[in-house]
């Protein structure tokens, strides 16, 4: 069997601006000098610490807390390219109809125990299994029958789908360890969560840093003298679409009411004014060639 040792998702971009909204954090002041550890209170909340099932295994703002304590069957470079995570080698064989992966040696859980491929298949067998809440569930039943020799696992391909190695890299594709998950049940996994990542999992009543802080309670916080604040726009997408029939067809009206749109207004109103009105979709250092014909300008960001 051909193995592979990374493969190149699909590179996807695209996203239009009409406000440049802030994003804020707030920490102790002089937190830098105050210790060696850094808490950050982050700003969504955390339904399960299963990063496999339910609805929680798909919100995109989350995926950063489970990364930091699981490690991914595959991980991904900043340019969101293929690399090792616990596998370091993937892959099909000639006629698609076999797969097979290499488990990294030296990975441990948090208790110590090392990783193995048994970690592996029994978390792939639970994501596929319909009864477990995997919402990606029908990905992950498309292989069975594993068998392991040493650190290399093949198993059958009961349902082809080309995208599987790019969903190892994606969504729910985390390994979880199968001696301690059994041993302490799903009630118990939640209270004291074990994973191979780089963070473990600790409970604590306080924090350094705060961020996405709403902006009247950023208002409300930053003036409390232990409290130190700093915004900083980030690009946002706010659009507004015009259906196409009278009296929208009407060339004239349609550019009054663009010409009504007070973006001041809905930034002072709306973000409290934390927030830069931009009079284009076109960005800074947008090349030339996929300028708008139009001519238009940007505002300067502050800082910057």
């Amino acid at each position: 069997m051909d193995l592979v040792s990374r493969r190149n998702l699909l590179k996807t971009a695209g996203a239009a601006a009409l406000a440049a909204p802030a994003s804020s954090f707030l920490g102790r002041a002089g937190f830098a000098q105050s210790g060696s550890t850094l808490t950050i209170a982050y700003n969504v909340n955390l339904p399960s610490w299963d990063p496999t099932v339910g609805a929680s295994a798909v919100n995109p703002t989350i995926q950063s807390l489970y990364k930091a304590v699981f490690d991914q069957y595959i991980d991904q470079n900043p340019d969101i390219s293929f690399k090792p995570g616990l596998l370091t080698k993937w892959g099909w064989n000639a006629d698609k109809t076999r797969i097979g992966i290499e488990v990294r040696s030296g990975a441990t859980w948090h208790d110590g125990s090392p990783v193995t491929p048994d970690d592996v298949v029994w978390s792939l067998e639970r994501a596929g299994d319909p009864k477990n809440g995997n919402p990606v569930q029908v990905v992950w039943g498309g292989v069975g029958n594993f068998k392991v020799d040493g650190n290399t696992i093949t198993a059958d391909v009961k349902q082809f789908d080309p995208c599987f190695f790019k969903w190892m890299a994606f969504l729910t594709a985390y390994v979880l360890p199968r001696k301690a998950y059994l041993a302490a049940g799903p009630e118990g996994f939640e209270k004291k969560p074990i994973g191979s990542g780089p963070y473990m999992v600790e409970q604590c009543g306080s924090s350094d840093v705060t961020l996405e802080i709403p902006y009247d309670e950023f208002d409300r916080l930053k003036k409390s003298p232990k409290l130190a604040g700093v915004t900083t726009p980030v690009s946002d997408i706010c659009m507004i679409f015009i259906t196409n029939v009278e009296p929208m067809l009407d060339k004239n009206l349609r550019l009054a009411l663009h010409h009504a749109i007070d973006k001041k207004a809905l930034v002072d109103s709306l973000l409290r004014g934390f927030g830069v009105p931009i009079d284009t979709l076109e960005r800074r250092n947008t090349p030339p060639s996929i300028r708008p014909s139009r001519s238009a300008t940007t505002s300067r960001r502050p800082g910057r």
